[in-house]
């Protein structure tokens, strides 16, 4: 399965997410891949941390050029469980090219109004990427989310008529999430991090429970 992180916005937890759902299916089990085609490097960077420390790390590779990653990630899916990519803020020709190959795009999106109505034109890229790929499923997870914040419900309703569903499950903004990145972790293998650990197992189970009822509907 492959799996992209996208979304317009920096910021939003795109390398953070793809970090953690790594560390996550490969205590799973699952033999897992990670590509950063972030010019940033985050997931670089935490992978060469993880690895001086000793820690399991996914198959790794860094690119980002859009010809070669219409190519490579197929590949890489060929050979292992779960695909995962990191892409740029930028709604360019890498994001296009990664979406089009993709089975699953998660858009990583803030509790914020102005995070919200940033989804507008990743939307419109989930729309164009699906005519070539008609099968691309698409989820919003809200990320860096206050305890007391209620929101989600409007932006789930907003985004049905897309075909666009938002995650029950949010993530709240934790210290546990950078720290486990600067130990080249994630938050379900770091010590101390129970809270963090529950709610991202919970998102993990929450997503394929969601992906198995699709497939199930495509093949009704």
């Amino acid at each position: 399965m492959i799996i992209v992180l996208g979304g317009q916005k920096g910021g939003t937890g795109k390398s953070t997410t793809a970090i953690n759902l790594a560390v996550e299916y490969l205590r799973l089990g699952k033999s897992v891949a990670l590509v950063d085609a972030d010019p940033q490097g985050t997931a670089t960077t935490w992978v060469d941390t993880a690895a001086e420390a000793g820690h399991p790390t996914p198959v790794f590779i860094r690119e980002t050029k859009a010809e070669v990653l219409m190519d490579r990630i197929p590949e890489l899916a060929d050979e292992h469980d779960i695909v995962l990519v990191d892409l740029p803020s930028e709604l360019g020709q890498v994001q296009r090219a990664a979406l089009v190959v993709a089975d699953v795009v998660i858009l990583p999106c803030g509790a914020s109004a102005a995070e919200m109505w940033a989804l507008t034109e990743s939307t419109d890229l989930v729309k164009e990427a699906r005519n070539p790929n008609p099968n691309l499923m698409a989820f919003v997870v809200q990320t860096r989310v206050q305890r007391a914040t209620k929101a989600g419900k409007s932006l789930r309703d907003d985004l049905a008529a897309w075909g666009i569903t938002v995650l029950f499950q949010q993530l709240i903004n934790r210290v546990a999430y950078r720290d486990a990145m600067a130990a080249g972790l994630g938050v379900t293998t770091m010590p101390g991090a129970d809270e963090a650990a529950k709610e991202f197992s919970s998102l993990v189970v929450e997503l394929h429970s969601r992906l198995e009822g699709q497939e199930h509907e495509d093949a009704d």
